[in-house]
């Protein structure tokens, strides 16, 4: 499995990205593998920025939609009538489009949940790839620990998380210091999607 990490802003087209960018057709998105994305999270863990305590509800999705009292047949079928009016034979009442979209602000409010741990990002936006928000405010604290100076005098650290990764160490240090400058872009940006 791979993670896309998607800038939430919508960039102009002069855009100048100060990262690597992996995919010239996405210039927008950072690219990490599972692997890498494990290296991070340990290396967080270490500098005491990643919140473990703050675990969510295997069910918090499904509560959400649970209150808008809309199945999810009902909610697929006005998310389509949302998208194209044609597309469906029975057309949503006001009251369940209202639900819809209460629906989704709750749930990209759950999505962007900070930690209460100043400092600190909740593990969960890490640990799967549902669309999670990094904040601005989470972005800044990422790229301080993943700034050049910082992961050129943790070596010996970077060295260890490499070798128990698999990766070479040379190579772990220039995505952690590209990932880093991302961070620090995304800052800037409105943060970014985990995907």
């Amino acid at each position: 499995m791979s993670y896309e990490f998607i800038i939430e802003d919508t960039l102009p087209a002069t855009a100048v990205y100060p990262y690597k960018i992996q995919n010239s057709a996405a210039p927008e998105t950072f690219f990490m593998s599972e692997d890498f994305v494990s290296a991070m999270m340990s290396i967080l863990q270490i500098m005491d920025k990643l919140d473990t305590d703050d675990i969510l509800d295997d069910h918090c999705f499904n509560k959400i939609w649970l209150r808008s009292e809309l199945t999810p047949a009902r909610a697929e079928e006005i998310y389509l009538y949302l998208e194209n009016p044609q597309s469906i034979d029975l057309i949503p009442s006001k009251e369940e489009i209202d639900a819809f979209h209460q629906a989704q602000r709750d749930e990209d409010k759950l999505l962007a949940k900070e930690s209460p741990k100043e400092g600190m990002i909740p593990v969960h936006k890490f640990a799967t790839n549902d669309g999670w928000l990094v904040t601005v405010k989470e972005c800044g604290w990422i790229a301080e620990i993943f700034s050049p100076e910082l992961v050129g005098e943790n070596q010996f650290v970077v060295s260890q998380i490499a070798d128990l990764c698999k990766v070479s160490y040379e190579t772990l240090e220039a995505m952690l210091v590209e990932w880093g400058k991302f961070n620090l872009f995304a800052s800037k940006h409105g943060g970014y999607r985990v995907n």
